[in-house]
């Protein structure tokens, strides 16, 4: 997984180091994304792949994080457009809001939905 993630998302590097400013867009969706599915389905709950609750409980992350890929398309857009930040500074942030996205609102989302013991 980790070798496609650095096949895909090298040459994004490259291009969005460029000043192409869809190309950053991309690349923070694709960062973002990656981070976050990568976290909750590769790590955190590979054992429960198999079961229902997880699946409906990652139909309420996709659509949270269907909500931060727009407002970090947007974030994008307006600071390409204004000049307002290098482009490292815009990936530390990025980064930052990702692992907000991952370890507060998606594992908070995973487990209220994940069944408790010895309730029937």
């Amino acid at each position: 997984m980790a070798v496609a993630g650095f096949i895909v998302g090298a040459p994004l590097t490259w291009i969005a180091g460029r000043q192409h400013l869809w190309a950053a867009v991309t690349l923070n969706i694709y960062v973002s994304t990656l981070i976050l599915f990568g976290f909750i389905l590769y790590l955190q709950e590979r054992s429960s792949l198999r079961e229902s609750w997880l699946w409906r409980a990652m139909a309420q992350v996709v659509l949270i994080h269907a909500l931060f890929l727009a407002v970090i398309s947007w974030l994008t857009v307006r600071a390409f457009q204004l000049h307002l930040i290098p482009g490292i500074l815009h990936f530390a942030v990025l980064c930052v809001l990702c692992i907000i996205e991952t370890a507060y609102i998606s594992v908070t989302i995973i487990d209220r939905s994940r069944p408790r013991k010895g309730c029937t």
